[in-house]
């Protein structure tokens, strides 16, 4: 009851408050650290099917190869980092998919959100040390939450990949600089998403004449989400029901049942659909997202996903921060949907 009332308090303090806080998301400067130059490989995305070099990838899908970008949002993450770039690195620059060319299929991309301590420093030094991926980090100068971090990732990314190639595609893996996420579920997650993809350019083949031209398949709009199940504490879980219930209330079926999980899988061209000039650029912004998704009829799958909580949370470290933190999460969401409904705030293809 105490959170109903601090939820209905809050909207109404939003709903009067003026709209020019929740303006869309103004470009300020960035710094781009980068130690490699980029090398874009010959036949990318085009490769040859009896090429043995790809030939893993049709255990994946029967789509042509396609890059993976991981984008990583941190904060203040100096001490944690470290071991999720090594972890993540390793399993990439060794995984046969994704390893090949002396990484040229893959890279992971850093945004510094307006750290305080030595984030950016770190990832220069991790640079220096992970062979066989790329590594980029981007400065901001000042923190704009974690979904406006993203949705510079993404801008970097489509900078550097998507105006090389008319032919190329991208794929985009959102993880937290934890390494609460397990890479080995990229896999799984990266089938998924290529049955969607298939799924539709089976529909558009359906629906175009023989003579119309179909888009690169992988410029197709999809996403999946991971589902952290019953990977955390029994505590946790309770609370996640309890939120992701009263998201479902508040927002309709969004596809899937774990809102918050921090691991995404998507094809650029979503990415940058769903996470363009976003309202909510914080902790709330996934739901913002999948609730743009689902007005896009852009699809949205879940797999189960391991993954392991770790310690030194940034959003609550106890049952009255959390209680707190809830009711204002709730509460923007509250404020999200009605700016939805009232045309205040509209969805943009």
């Amino acid at each position: 009851m105490i959170i109903f009332l601090a939820v209905a308090t809050t909207v109404w303090n939003l709903l009067a408050s003026s709209t020019s806080a929740f303006a869309p998301i103004q470009k300020t400067a960035i710094t781009k650290y980068d130690n490699h130059s980029y090398q874009q490989p010959s036949t990318l995305f085009v490769e040859a099917r009896e090429n043995t070099k790809s030939s893993s990838w049709q255990a994946i899908s029967d789509l042509p190869p396609v890059h993976l970008t991981l984008i990583m949002p941190a904060y203040n993450e100096e001490f944690r980092i470290r071991e999720t770039l090594f972890h993540y690195g390793n399993y990439i620059s060794s995984s046969e998919v994704w390893g090949r060319d002396h990484g040229a299929w893959c890279d992971i991309v850093v945004v510094d959100d307006g750290s305080t301590d030595g984030t950016a420093n770190m990832v220069l030094e991790c640079d220096q040390l992970i062979k066989g991926v790329h590594l980029h980090c981007i400065s901001l100068e000042k923190n704009e939450g974690k979904g406006s971090a993203v949705a510079r990732g993404l801008d970097f990314v489509y900078q550097r990949h998507m105006d090389r190639s008319e032919d190329s595609g991208c794929v985009i893996l959102v993880a937290d600089a934890d390494g609460s996420g397990d890479i080995a579920y990229l896999n799984t997650m990266m089938s998924q998403l290529s049955q969607s993809v298939e799924r539709f350019t089976v529909n558009e083949r359906k629906l175009s004449s023989a003579t119309s031209s179909i888009a690169h398949p992988w410029k197709t709009k999809a996403v999946v989400v991971g589902n952290r199940a019953g990977n955390t504490s029994p505590s946790r879980i309770i609370t996640r029901w309890g939120f992701q219930t009263l998201v479902k209330i508040i927002c309709g079926n969004l596809q899937v049942n774990d809102t918050q999980c921090g691991f995404k899988l998507m094809t650029i061209d979503a990415g940058l659909t769903l996470y363009s000039n976003l309202n909510l650029k914080r902790w709330t912004h996934d739901v913002e997202v999948l609730f743009r998704a689902k007005q896009l009829n852009i699809p949205v799958t879940e797999v189960n996903i391991g993954w392991e909580d770790k310690e030194g949370s940034k959003l609550a470290s106890n049952v009255s921060e959390t209680i707190t933190v809830s009711g204002k999460m709730l509460a923007e969401i509250t404020k999200m949907r009605l700016q939805y409904l009232m045309k205040r705030w509209i969805v943009v293809e």
